[in-house]
């Protein structure tokens, strides 16, 4: 499980979230949902405190496994360096484990498949791939990683609906066959109905109601 207690985070003196709670279990998709401007995005930079210096934390999260949480913004184009390809920007993970290479391209290539991606798109650069080409890299990426954790934010608004239901599909299978947990933040509404397993809405930075969707 995944388990925030009494969370609050204040910048510059300013409180942003107001001790929240809440908590994810693996194998479902829990989702954050709000307004612009309600403290999604802080609660997903929480998790990642010594990026953010600038944020006062108090109260606790905590989750299963060792390895930090991956992570899939909402633009994919600025998700990866323009200056190496995508098999470069692969390889981030496998340094990051110390995984042996045949071991970790093995997954590689059966993430690629699983993702309906040819294995000669990891050759190009990121200006030669089209925004859903390149949100399948990241969440692939974030995969790789070893997380049993995935935060998304926000990861649908670059693209179009089309491109948006085939990737929910995926995403609906890489949590079953991956075993993992994403926590999922959005303002689409008909989005998250269709992926979530629990809702919580979010306003002013405080969690105002939750409610269990039944899958």
């Amino acid at each position: 499980m995944l388990i925030v207690e009494d969370l609050s985070v204040s910048i510059g003196g300013k409180l942003i979230l107001d001790s929240i709670s809440l908590e994810g279990r693996l194998q479902e998709i829990t989702a954050l949902l709000g307004p612009s401007g309600s403290g999604k995005s802080t609660f997903l930079r929480s998790f990642f405190p010594k990026a953010y210096p600038e944020m006062r934390i108090k109260g606790s999260i905590n989750w299963d496994g060792s390895l930090p949480p991956g992570y899939v913004g909402q633009d994919p184009f600025t998700s990866f360096s323009p200056y190496h390809n995508l098999e470069r920007t692969l390889e981030e993970p496998q340094l990051l484990r110390n995984e042996e290479r045949i071991n970790f391209i093995k997954k590689r290539d059966s993430l690629l498949d699983r993702f309906s991606l040819n294995k000669s798109l990891i050759k190009k650069y990121p200006k030669e791939c089209s925004g859903g080409e390149l949100q399948r890299i990241a969440i692939l990426r974030a995969v790789l990683f070893g997380s049993p954790w995935i935060l998304m934010d926000e990861p649908f608004t670059a693209l179009d609906r089309k491109i948006q239901y085939e990737i929910v599909l995926e995403i609906q299978r890489l949590i079953k066959e991956e075993q993992v947990g994403i926590f999922l933040i959005s303002h689409d509404l008909e989005l998250i109905h269709v992926l979530s397993n629990k809702i919580y809405n979010m306003e002013k930075g405080k969690i105002t109601n939750e409610s269990i969707r039944k899958k």
